[in-house]
This record gives structure tokens, C-alpha cells and sequence, in this order.
């Protein structure tokens, strides 16, 4: 696959994990802002993320909790096809498709709850 760190978009990575993962975020964050207004809250004040006004850092803040539960998992899950899927440092048509059906597939996944449960 050629991965051999994480690479943000502005880094334009050239290995196809890189690639997929940052399609993945790009949908998660903007899923993530969606919902963040519909409820009427400000997408632009967070907590964990320093506040600007050219990122959404509450929206950075709840796509947090599910980076590597949803997005990691259904990347990984796709690392023996991901080099078919690029081309030319972006995803194919079938390739975006094929991802966005896995990733819709993860939304659906029910996470565990962090509370009181036993280990």
C-alpha cells in the first residue's frame, strides 16, 4: 500500500490508505457539522479543538469518537482492495462507491457504551 505514516490532505499523500482514509474523514466531518447544526449548536466552538473560524472544532471534537471505531475500522477493513480503488492520488468512481457502501455499513454499527459495563 505504500503506507508508511498518516498524512492530512494538505500533505497530498500519495499512498492509497492515506487516500481512503482521508475521503473517510472528509464525509465524517461533514456528517459530523451537519448534525451539529441541526441540533442548533455551533460547530465552530470546541473543546478539544482549538476554535477557528476556518474549521469546524466542535465538529472535530465529535467525529473524535468515531475515527477508529467507524472510519479506522472500515479503512482497514478495505486495505487488501484499497490500491484498485486510487488513481492518479484519487479515488475511482467504483472506488469512492465501494467505500462509501463500507463506511455506510459501519455507520450502522452499534458502538458499546462507555458506562459501567464489565471488562
Amino acid at each position: 500500500m505504500g503506507f508508511t505514516s498518516r498524512k492530512k490532505r494538505c500533505e497530498e499523500p500519495k499512498d492509497p490508505f492515506n487516500i481512503l482514509l482521508n475521503n473517510f474523514y472528509t464525509v465524517l466531518m461533514s456528517e459530523a457539522w451537519f448534525f451539529l447544526e441541526s441540533v442548533g449548536l455551533e460547530p465552530f466552538l470546541g473543546f478539544l479543538h482549538v476554535p477557528s473560524n476556518r474549521r469546524p472544532a466542535l465538529a472535530a471534537d465529535l467525529m473524535e469518537e468515531f475515527r477508529q471505531p467507524v472510519v479506522d475500522r472500515v479503512a482497514f477493513s478495505l486495505a487488501d482492495d484499497v490500491t484498485d480503488m486510487v488513481e492518479n492520488g484519487r479515488l475511482t468512481s467504483e472506488g469512492r462507491a465501494n467505500a462509501m457502501k463500507a463506511y455506510e455499513e459501519g455507520m450502522k454499527t452499534q458502538l458499546p457504551s462507555g458506562g459501567g459495563g464489565t471488562r
